[in-house]
C-alpha cells in the first residue's frame, strides 16, 4: 500500500476515536457514535484530499489484492470494533455479537452509498457539489437513523 494511502488509513482510525475515552453510559455512547459517524462522513464525503484513497479502498473491496489484508487489519477492523463498542454501550448488547456487527455495517453502509452513488445523489438532489453543507445534511439523516435503530434495539431488550 502506498505511503499516502497508509497515512489516510491511519487518519481514518484517529478520526473515529478522536482520542476520547470510551463512554461509560448509553447516552454518551450514542453521542460518541453519532460524532464518529460525522467525522467518518467528513472523511468519506467532503474531504477532497482523500478522494483517491476512497477510490482505492472501494476498488480493493471489489477486487481484493494483498493490500486488502493491510487495509482490513489496519483500518476496517479497528474502526469497526470501536464503533461496535459504542453501539454495544448504547444498546446494552454484546459488542462482538453478530447482530451488533451487522448493525454497525448497516450504519456505515448508509455513508458508503453516498460515496459510491455520489453522482446520482447530486443529480437527484440538484446539488452542484457534495461539500461541507451537503455532508452535514447527510450526516444528520444518518444520525436520525442511528438514534432510531438504537431506540428500537433498547426496546427489544
Amino acid at each position: 500500500m502506498r505511503g499516502a494511502y497508509r497515512e489516510d488509513g491511519a487518519r481514518l482510525c484517529r478520526t473515529c476515536h478522536h482520542g476520547r475515552p470510551l463512554p461509560a453510559d448509553a447516552s454518551a455512547a450514542e453521542e460518541q457514535l453519532c460524532a464518529a459517524i460525522q467525522r467518518i462522513s467528513g472523511f468519506l464525503l467532503a474531504s477532497p484530499e482523500t478522494a483517491g484513497f476512497v477510490r482505492f479502498i472501494l476498488r480493493e473491496l471489489q477486487y481484493p489484492t494483498t493490500a486488502l489484508d493491510i487495509i482490513y487489519h489496519g483500518v476496517f477492523e479497528p474502526v469497526h470494533k470501536l464503533l461496535c463498542r459504542f453501539w454495544a454501550t448504547a444498546t446494552g448488547e454484546d459488542a462482538e455479537s453478530e447482530d451488533v456487527k451487522i448493525a454497525v455495517f448497516t450504519m456505515i453502509g448508509q455513508l458508503v452509498y453516498f460515496r459510491i452513488g455520489r453522482e446520482a445523489v447530486m443529480r437527484r438532489l440538484n446539488w452542484a457539489e457534495l461539500g461541507q453543507d451537503e455532508t452535514q445534511k447527510i450526516t444528520q439523516a444518518v444520525a436520525v437513523n442511528i438514534k432510531a435503530a438504537i431506540a428500537a434495539r433498547r426496546s427489544m431488550s
